[in-house]
């Protein structure tokens, strides 16, 4: 017989922000809409991961390997990592989440980029840390002078930065980086997020690669969501100190990765299709295509901040962008608004096929044209 009580959560758990993905249907002309929202890769999966795909979903009556040792394997030979120092994850987000569950508790301070990825800030709200903002430099990147005072202000347990940063579209360099570690205390957990490292030209990984490989605080992560088309398959992974790592794996889902997500992620390795390499020289050429076209649109108000990399631009308008994202959603194309970010004026295109970026570009000087 019920007597009115019910379990109440954890303090402060119920005011935690609900995460928001980018719209992708629902508006008037939704039977063909352009989804460039969420950062997804335009070509989706190659051939050869399909057919990965396919003769896993035949096993799927198995359990994978546990904690995705398959793909850590391969993972070890692709990139010549030792293979205890490799964790998988179900996405990123997953391994987010890991991180401060294991290094971060009630009260304690994890560092973030103001305006950058927001998982880092509600993964900390999960453990009732404190999340506190790394102010930005004036051309959007992390002030390393901000960073300094945070840090003397109060020791981290965490620090999260992107490179480069989501929805920002900044990085920073290798001189940046190495300022970074030295900045942030020995014993506090420096975790660089490099969802987007494809869409660079390979340094910031390699030199991140090899300050790495030399400390015991700093960890790398990685995902196959991006250029590799397999965001819906939910699969990353992190490069980081044995201990942490050790740590990592004991907190795990058992099997936390999915039997078909670890087999499409292995043929992505491969890559015998040379999917990476189209998916890059597209990226690339479509970069300049949308960057020409949204600096056009500069009498409209239209303003493009410095970016350095990632498979999205960010823009600026005189208006508020949750009413630009609305209208633009009447006509069926879903560009990302950034009020969740605390860019309220910011939109975030994601580079689509070359159709896509045309519809939505045309459809946003429309838009502009009519608010004026």
């Amino acid at each position: 017989m019920s007597r009115g009580l019910e379990p109440e959560p954890l303090a402060g758990l119920e005011e935690i922000p609900l995460y928001v993905p980018g719209k992708s249907g629902g508006g008037k002309k939704a039977d063909k809409p352009v989804r460039l929202a969420s950062n997804e890769s335009p070509f989706g999966a190659s051939p050869s991961v399909q057919a990965a795909l396919a003769e896993a979903v035949a096993r799927s009556h198995r359990y994978p390997p546990p904690g995705g040792a398959a793909l850590a394997t391969a993972l070890s030979k692709h990139f010549g990592l030792p293979v205890e120092r490799l964790v998988c994850g179900a996405g990123s987000d997953e391994l987010i989440a890991l991180l401060v569950r294991a290094y971060a508790d009630t009260g304690d301070c994890v560092l973030h980029v103001q305006h950058g990825f927001i998982v880092h800030r509600l993964a900390t709200l999960a453990v009732r840390g404190v999340p506190r903002a790394i102010g930005l430099e004036a051309n959007r990147r992390m002030s390393l002078e901000s960073l300094a005072a945070l840090c003397k202000e109060q020791t981290p347990k965490v620090v999260f930065f992107a490179n480069p940063e989501n929805p920002l579209g900044t990085a920073l360099d290798a001189q940046a980086v190495d300022e970074v570690l030295r900045i942030v205390p020995d014993d506090t957990l420096v975790v660089m997020d490099c969802a987007y490292s494809e869409y660079t030209d390979g340094t910031l990984w390699t030199h991140a690669l090899k300050r790495a490989k030399e400390r015991k605080n700093f960890v790398l992560l990685r995902t196959f969501s991006k250029i590799y088309g397999l965001a819906g398959l939910r699969i990353g992974w992190a490069y980081a100190p044995q201990r942490v790592a050790e740590t990592l794996h004991r907190i795990r889902g058992v099997f936390n990765i999915s039997l078909p997500a670890e087999r499409a992620a292995i043929a992505a390795l491969q890559d015998t299709d040379g999917w990476l390499e189209k998916s890059r020289l597209h990226n690339d050429k479509m970069r300049q295509l949308a960057r020409t076209e949204l600096e056009s649109l500069s009498g409209l108000g239209v303003t493009l901040p410095p970016q350095d990399g990632g498979n999205f631009l960010l823009f600026d308008t005189p208006y508020e962008g949750k009413h630009i994202a609305a209208k633009l959603a009447e006509q069926g194309v879903y560009l990302r608004d950034l009020a969740a970010y605390d860019l309220l004026n910011s939109l975030r295109i994601t580079l689509g096929t070359e159709e896509e970026c045309a519809k939505a570009l045309q459809t946003l000087r429309t838009v502009l044209e009519a608010q004026v």
